[in-house]
């Protein structure tokens, strides 16, 4: 189907309006030339998105993470845990970097930056939410989102030591040596 703009002039401004089946957008400028510009991105956004291949790529995490916040966190309840950490994580200058400029060097650094202050589980845990963001995004909200940046980022998990228990006949034998030394 042909799509076209079409511009007038209507109370001192220039009125774009574009139809395509159903849809209609439209918007008002104060030079002509603005609003043919406005009209070719938007005519050039409309194709790309009626592309059934078309997929939408976010800014930025953090658009990820807003809408995150706003469609899956809502009905986890307002002290969740989750909700703290993407409030956290919206604070930080690398998540508003765009997708195509942000790198595993950027998580990397972060991640360094944040063992020194907490234990590896807790930001384990972080980038867990991130991750989980990231996939409802791109499996659920059909978004082309780069999944699988979160996991050539390594957080080194320490094992857990194992809790060494004395049985009471350890226990007494010991206590019978100590007294027979003293």
């Amino acid at each position: 189907e042909i799509l076209m703009a079409t511009i007038r002039y209507r109370n001192n401004l220039y009125q774009v309006q574009i139809r395509l089946k159903n849809r209609s957008v439209s918007k008002s400028f104060r030079t002509v030339q603005s609003a043919r510009q406005w009209a070719s991105c938007e005519e050039a956004r409309i194709i790309r998105e009626s592309d059934p291949s078309y997929r939408y790529r976010p800014h930025s995490l953090a658009e990820v993470l807003e809408n995150y916040q706003r469609r899956i966190l809502i009905d986890k309840g307002r002290s969740h845990p989750d909700r703290w950490i993407v409030q956290a994580f919206l604070k930080l200058g690398w998540i508003r970097k765009s997708l195509d400029q942000l790198s595993v060097q950027d998580i990397a650094d972060y991640r360094d930056q944040r063992l020194k202050i907490i234990k590896a589980s807790s930001l384990h845990r972080q980038f867990f939410v991130l991750r989980h963001a990231l996939t409802i995004a791109g499996r659920e909200w059909d978004w082309d989102v780069p999944e699988g940046l979160l996991e050539r980022v390594r957080i080194p998990l320490k094992a857990p030591q194992a809790i060494r228990r004395i049985t009471q006949k350890q226990h007494t034998g010991k206590m019978l040596k100590k007294l027979m030394e003293d």
